[in-house]
């Protein structure tokens, strides 16, 4: 059915109005995104100032905790530092070192315990929180009878030192100063170091000659391990050396006392043991073919040459 022209307008009209409509419901793309700046910038202009303010507030939180916390640190430092109750007391209790004095040594045998309270004379009045144990320690092993020391706090104004002594392996006999005088003896250790000989002490080692004090700790603790290495080898045969010659690492020399007589060897730096037990085998038809002999040389392993030769030991 024909519709009428008056019909067509009116329907053209409704249909231009809907489009209008539309297009002002969907806004241009340019225009929504400067909508979404502008409230992006209104949001941050006003978060902005919050945020610095919270930021500003933790930094200064800190800031006072750190002050408070160094403020602290120094008057409990200066507290420990100067309160008389913390002074290491001069000895007023007895026997130097005892149990309850001031400072408590423990482990002495043969070092003396006056050098080890001379140690720790310069902190005598002082608080032992200043005091440096460390360098306390490392002065106590200085003492020539002491292989190592612990020193501890007793709070509030005591000390405790633990010593360990060195262990004697060998009886060193040098020339003195005065080449006319009599031989100075020390106390050697494992590691090489020289100790003065205790008062009134039962000493039942060998003699060693040829360990010098003026010598490198190096090269005395070579030649001691030397002769520990020889008596190691030849404790099988119950062989027990009464002198001993290190001077020449390379030719070791050891003296023997047999049937009464003192034999010497001549045992070079190694084969300890093969060596002494051919001579304790064959020492009967040696001493019987070489009566004066009291020098025998064991370097080479086929044969034995005997000689006479004292050892002078100097």
């Amino acid at each position: 059915m024909a519709r009428s022209r008056t019909t067509l307008e009116s329907e053209f009209e409704e249909l231009g109005e809907q489009a209008g409509r539309g297009e002002a419901q969907e806004p241009h793309p340019g225009q929504a995104s400067a909508k979404r700046k502008g409230k992006s910038e209104r949001g941050s202009a006003s978060g902005s100032p919050r945020r610095t303010l919270l930021v500003g507030l933790i930094v200064a939180f800190f800031l006072v905790v750190f002050i408070a916390a160094v403020a602290l640190a120094y008057q409990v430092d200066t507290f420990l530092a100067t309160d008389p109750r913390f002074a290491l007391q001069a000895d007023v209790h007895g026997a130097a070192g005892a149990v309850g004095a001031p400072i408590e040594i423990a482990g002495l045998q043969h070092a003396s315990r006056d050098e080890v309270l001379r140690v720790f004379a310069d902190d005598v009045g002082l608080s032992l929180y200043l005091m440096p144990l460390q360098a306390r320690r490392e002065a106590l092993k200085g003492i020539d009878w002491v292989e190592d020391a612990a020193v501890s706090r007793i709070w509030p104004n005591r000390l405790r030192v633990a010593i360990r002594e060195r262990t004697p392996v060998a009886v060193a006999a040098f020339s003195g100063k005065d080449r006319t005088a009599p031989l100075v003896t020390r106390l050697a250790d494992a590691s090489g170091a020289l100790m003065h000989m205790p008062v009134q002490a039962s000493i039942d080692l060998p003699v060693v000659f040829g360990l010098e004090p003026s010598q490198s700790r190096e090269a005395c603790r070579k030649q001691v391990e030397l002769l520990l290495q020889l008596q190691r080898e030849v404790e099988p045969l119950n062989a027990r050396f009464s002198e001993l010659h290190v001077g020449d690492p390379r030719n070791l020399r050891g003296t023997l006392v047999m049937d009464g007589r003192s034999l010497t060897l001549i045992l070079g730096d190694r084969n300890f043991l093969a060596r002494v037990r051919s001579f304790i085998t064959n020492y009967e038809v040696v001493v019987k073919e070489e009566p004066g002999a009291n020098l025998f040389d064991m370097r080479l392993d086929d044969r034995i040459l005997a000689m006479r030769e004292g050892l002078s030991g100097a």
